[in-house]
């Protein structure tokens, strides 16, 4: 059978049985462990609810689509070809099963009728939206919507690199100073590690042409001896180590990133590499495996959300590089409805053949002079090649997690699994200059007060679960790992105006403080 667009006359009514339906994804995978030391099997984003099989072996389950998921198939790698099945259980009925067991219901249960919608998506970690939104269709889609890597290394992997960079003065000598954390990874679980990480600034400019390629060229560090760092530590009982180190370069050394419409977006490589011990110790057939690096791109830049104190409130603006801005842009939902497409730098738009539909859509954004736009809670966490873009454009990120307009669960097994996906997928975003300020969720502090969903005669409880949720797990998990930014409790919200304790303002939407509207 193919089924024609989503988008077509009632197609999204005709084909809801497709998200009812358990699905099956298998491939045929073969692999050689050969002298590495860890052969893992990664999974960058699975939607949603999967058993996910090598030839007879569960390997584990998945629950969470914004998680990535990692498996030890080195035991597996033995030559042999093997079916690697994933099996799927319908997000939509497992929505369902969960409902029943609750004594107080997650409201609201479903959307509106007329928009056709499935039912309970508050209860499991899915794209809100896609089980229909008031601006778009019921989508409730199912599969491998990210890359699968097969890993291979013998020493410790750099997963992700964050930086804190701010304005410091050293004996009159004006400084940048870059805080880095490096994450790295041993498998999963807890070894030793004993190598050195080397930490290098590149710049490189526009290239105008083929005869003039302006090649990367280092930035000073100002001290040269933070270039390399000796690391003796061990990872934690799930293969993970944080290793800190701190980096400062002279003002004059770099240029600075700003909004579009204020200046330059002037962008630099901070390239980063482990080589364990043993590769200069000892004459290795393949030291390759032994060594890592990654590189990401960061901006010298200072953004400030001021709240000072007004006459009749608090102030509410971004100040970037200490220059006060007008925040223009507009509120950004999925570009697509099936979340693959909005990952696939390669899904064209519909209006032109020349770019992507993210492209195409933040190219318009800069040429209608925006400065900033806001990564919508009810979404996704958006792919790199979005926030690269953004980078590139000069536009401000203000950015949601993904919880919108409803009553969350607080019980140990969802809290567990957001704290996951907030760690990763912050780590993962954290050191791009496009992102401003954080929001832990859309319009859920107001939906409980001013009672959306008829919660008042369980209010007490409600907010019990809100103050868990957001205020406990997910507000300090963004704060430990991106220091960097400011993070508010709810959009919208009365930013820094809030009694002691009172997590749920008597009126969220007040003008005179934080974003109300």
């Amino acid at each position: 059978m193919v089924i024609g667009s989503l988008l077509e006359e009632y197609n999204d009514v005709n084909t809801s049985w497709v998200g009812e339906t358990d699905w099956i994804y298998r491939t045929n995978l073969s692999c050689l462990k050969e002298e590495y030391d860890y052969v893992l099997l990664t999974f960058h984003g699975v939607d949603t609810f999967a058993s996910v099989y090598l030839g007879d072996k569960l390997l584990g389950s998945t629950e969470n689509m914004f998680l990535r998921y990692r498996y030890d198939v080195k035991d597996l790698c033995d030559g042999n070809t093997r079916e690697l099945r994933l099996q799927f259980r319908s997000s939509v009925v497992e929505a369902r099963v969960r409902a029943k067991e609750r004594a107080l219901p997650i409201v609201p249960a479903c959307p509106p009728d007329v928009y056709h919608g499935q039912c309970h998506v508050n209860l499991i970690r899915k794209m809100q939206a896609s089980f229909a939104w008031d601006w778009g269709l019921a989508a409730p889609s199912m599969g491998i919507w990210k890359p699968v890597r097969l890993e291979y290394y013998s020493s410790a992997l750099i997963r992700d690199l964050t930086v804190s960079i701010n304005e410091t003065e050293v004996d009159t000598d004006e400084r940048w100073t870059i805080d880095v954390g490096v994450y790295l990874e041993t498998g999963l679980s807890s070894v030793p590690i004993n190598g050195l990480l080397t930490f290098k600034i590149m710049y490189r400019g526009i290239v105008t042409s083929a005869l003039h390629m302006d090649y990367p060229r280092g930035v000073p560090l100002a001290d040269e001896s933070d270039q390399t760092l000796s690391v003796t530590n061990h990872t934690d009982a799930n293969g993970e180590c944080l290793i800190k180190h701190r980096l400062t370069v002279r003002k004059d050394a770099v240029e600075r990133w700003w909004p579009n419409g204020f200046g330059k977006q002037t962008l630099y490589s901070l390239y980063v590499r482990w080589e364990d011990v043993t590769v200069n110790s000892v004459e290795l057939p393949n030291p390759d495996t032994k060594i890592s690096e990654k590189v990401i791109r960061i901006g010298f830049r200072t953004v400030q959300l001021v709240q000072e104190r007004a006459t009749d409130g608090l102030m509410f603006y971004f100040r970037v590089n200490d220059v006060p801005i007008f925040a223009k842009g507009s509120n950004w939902i999925p570009s697509s409805v099936l979340p693959e497409r909005s990952y696939d730098v390669n899904y064209e738009c519909t209006i032109t053949t020349h770019y992507s539909i993210v492209k195409f859509l933040l190219y318009a954004a800069r040429d209608a002079h925006m400065n900033m736009l806001r990564v919508w809670g009810g979404g996704l966490y958006e792919s790199d090649h979005f926030y690269r873009m953004a980078d590139e454009l000069g536009l401000l990120i203000w950015h949601d997690l993904m919880f919108a307009c409803s009553m969350y669960p607080s019980d140990a097994d969802f809290l567990h699994t957001v704290a996951d996906e907030v760690r990763q997928n912050v780590r993962r975003i954290q050191h791009h200059p496009s992102i401003a300020v954080w929001a832990t969720n859309n319009e859920n502090e107001v939906a409980l007060r001013q009672n959306w969903y008829k919660t008042e005669t369980n209010f007490s409880t409600y907010a019990a679960q809100y103050t868990q949720l957001y205020v406990d797990v997910v507000r300090p998990t963004v704060m430990a790992n991106d220091p960097w930014r400011t993070v508010l409790l709810s959009s919208p919200s009365n930013g820094n105006y809030r009694s002691d304790g009172e997590y749920i303002a008597q009126n969220p939407q007040d003008p005179h403080y934080g974003d109300g509207k």
